[in-house]
């Protein structure tokens, strides 16, 4: 098997976690409808570039449901896609953020389900291995509470969590 080079994007992804944290970010007021928007950036001194881990995490049911990542951004394509999401984005602590994300995933495995496929990909940007701590009560009063998005599989979801849950169609 051929060793993965320092520059090769798999060696950066596996290794995000080594790379200097520059921020997090989180979309503001994502407490009032569970859904927290998470921007983590690191910085690769080596070659000047940043990494960027953008998750979608469900704090009420489905956990991380969305990842998108670079490792290879100019510091000018970071500020312009903070810039251009169409909402604001605030700095947040990077220890609650990582809280927040690992203990969704958490949650949602409790009552059933994985993270976002891609999330194998990301999760070096938030060190999965490493204990965390979270102040946040996932589920909506302790229960999952789903809010149906527009790619997800409503049948199957429903299925797996078995009438136990509380549920909001589009």
């Amino acid at each position: 098997m051929a060793k993965l080079k320092r520059n090769d994007p798999c060696f950066i992804l596996k290794n995000a976690s080594k790379y200097q944290l520059e921020g997090c970010l989180i979309g503001e007021g994502w407490e009032s409808n569970g859904l927290a928007n998470i921007l983590i950036v690191r910085k690769n001194n080596e070659t000047n570039k940043y990494l960027l881990g953008v998750l979608l995490v469900d704090t009420y049911c489905l956990g991380v449901k969305n990842v998108m990542f670079d490792v290879d951004v100019d510091k000018y394509l970071v500020d312009r896609l903070i810039e251009d999401l169409p909402y604001k984005m605030v700095e947040a602590d990077y220890e609650y953020c990582r809280g927040l994300i690992l203990g969704a995933i958490d949650f949602a495995r409790s009552v059933g389900f994985e993270p976002h496929d891609e999330w194998e990909d990301v999760k070096e940007f938030v060190e999965p291995d490493r204990e965390y701590k979270t102040k946040h009560k996932f589920g909506k009063k302790g229960k999952p509470f789903y809010i149906a998005g527009p790619d997800d599989d409503v049948d199957k979801i429903i299925e797996i969590l078995g009438g136990e849950v509380e549920i909001v169609l589009p």
